[in-house]
């Protein structure tokens, strides 16, 4: 006989899915049309280390973190329009603390067509995401100061000079160069140096703006990437920041205080008819003639607006 006509067969079916449901690892939940719970399966549950009479009847942004709820919230809105399906992640407050789930939602519907509730399926996905913001912090970043590396900040300059190009604003760089930190090492060892590399990262996050990106490129040598600000303007910060640098005292081993200087070549995607490594290669420049007229200043130039090449 067939299952369909069979009542018996049609009951052990539904016992079949409630338990693979009551069983699941992965969170199931039911919510009504406003968005109240109206079923949690055990999983689900002991995410929140309570009961299902405690979690029914709670609206299911009520967990939500702050800043995620708005995104959460267009993705329930789309689930009243065909074919009823989200998928989207977002940070919960549990028991566990905030983990961050990935969510399949579905509406259902009765047999007229009107849409009745909703059915959740999610996984915590926390630890594999957490993974992989880990590895992405480890490969565009410096692993002493935690500044951008070499590799990233190329990147997003050659991003930020197509901008430049597209919108027609200015672009400046800042390169800059501890003086005599050869000395520091000598005279202190290659870990009071290494401190004092990691206490010039934060000074320089200080002068960044919302836009801003500073990152380390080697050695003792940083670049600061300036979008939408002019050569004059770039200048000027670079000269508050040399000054700030000279008159920070800095902790090295031994709860020695020491103080340093730096240089800085400072150029502009606005100066003439260039590309990002002619830029790179221009703030260099003006680098190393700081370094050779005394260290311990800020060289650029006036600057000339010309068409730029792509980057």
């Amino acid at each position: 006989m067939n299952d369909k006509h069979n009542p018996l067969a049609t009951h052990l079916h539904d016992i079949d899915y409630r338990d693979m449901v009551e069983n699941s690892l992965d969170l199931i939940i039911k919510v009504n049309l406003s968005g109240h719970y109206t079923y949690v399966n055990p999983a689900f549950c002991a995410l929140y280390g309570t009961t299902p009479q405690a979690l029914l009847g709670r609206h299911y942004a009520d967990d939500v973190v702050e800043e995620d709820r708005t995104m959460v919230d267009e993705f329930m809105s789309k689930l009243f329009t065909p074919p009823y399906t989200v998928s989207f992640t977002h940070r919960e407050n549990t028991a566990q603390g905030v983990r961050r789930l990935e969510w399949t939602g579905k509406g259902l519907t009765n047999a007229a067509g009107e849409l009745v509730e909703f059915v959740g399926i999610a996984r915590d996905v926390t630890d594999r995401l957490d993974l992989i913001d880990k590895l992405a912090q480890q490969a565009n970043h410096d692993d002493l100061t935690g500044l951008a590396n070499r590799r990233f900040l190329m990147q997003q300059a050659r991003l930020e000079l197509a901008r430049a190009i597209r919108y027609q604003y200015p672009l400046s760089l800042l390169m800059l160069d501890i003086d005599h930190f050869k000395k520091v090492n000598d005279q202190h060892g290659h870990l009071s140096g290494d401190m004092v590399l990691k206490q010039l990262g934060q000074e320089l996050k200080v002068f960044l703006r919302e836009h801003d990106l500073v990152g380390r490129i080697g050695g003792e040598e940083f670049v600061m990437l300036l979008p939408e600000t002019s050569l004059d303007e770039a200048t000027a910060i670079a000269e508050r920041l040399r000054q700030s640098v000279e008159k920070l005292t800095l902790s090295i081993l031994n709860e020695q205080a020491i103080t340093i200087t730096v240089s800085i070549g400072v150029a502009s995607a606005m100066e003439e008819e260039q590309n990002l490594d002619n830029i790179w290669q221009t703030a260099d420049e003006r680098l190393y003639q700081a370094k050779t007229l005394g260290r311990n200043r800020v060289i650029t130039a006036p600057a000339k607006s010309y068409p730029l090449f792509k980057p």
